[in-house]
């Protein structure tokens, strides 16, 4: 999956980001109810999901939402999109991929939880090019490597936000640009 995303991160807002931008491989976590109590059914939030890389508003990154899932149907999987996403704080869920599991394996679920923001107007000059590197299966996807590297740069913000999905055990990149506001 390859996702370029029209919305910058904004990083001093990220600095303070407790969740960042969150992967996990492993499956939702369901607990068992008491056997006198039936469960209700968790009520699935009404997060749009797009497949387009493209989102309908300017925003910014909430998460990488990347794992497997028994699900069989992407109907029932991009609910578990829906739920992950508004458990973030996301409003949306763009490049959503449902891949289904082939002879028994799990299906794989992948997206990017966004939430909308305010036009940032203000002018900025690149700083330089953030190209992170991680394992397939890393859990924030090199969010945190790009954070501390755009710091180390004295970046403001990191714009053009691109996450590419390493396939089959391959590599999965994390790319931006540092910038940082200038007075003018």
């Amino acid at each position: 999956m390859r996702v370029h995303l029209a919305c910058a991160i904004g990083f001093a807002l990220l600095a303070g980001c407790t969740e960042g931008l969150v992967a996990s491989h492993a499956p939702l976590q369901s607990f068992a109810a008491p056997p006198a109590v039936a469960m209700a059914p968790q009520p699935i939030p009404s997060v749009p999901v797009y497949t387009s890389e493209e989102p309908p508003w300017p925003c910014e990154v909430v998460g990488v939402l990347d794992f497997h899932t028994e699900e069989t149907s992407e109907d029932k999987g991009f609910d578990q999109l829906k739920i992950k996403a508004n458990e973030m704080g996301a409003e949306a869920v763009i490049s959503a991929e449902f891949e289904h599991g082939e002879e028994g394996e799990k299906s794989h679920l992948s997206g990017v939880a966004i939430r909308r923001k305010i036009w940032d107007e203000r002018k900025y000059v690149e700083l330089g090019k953030i190209d992170i590197a991680t394992p397939e299966d890393a859990d924030d996807k090199g969010f945190e490597a790009m954070r501390q590297k755009a710091r180390a740069m004295g970046a403001d913000k990191i714009v053009d936000v691109r996450f590419e999905h390493g396939k089959e055990g391959g590599t999965s990149h994390l790319t931006g640009t540092a910038v940082k506001y200038t007075s003018s």
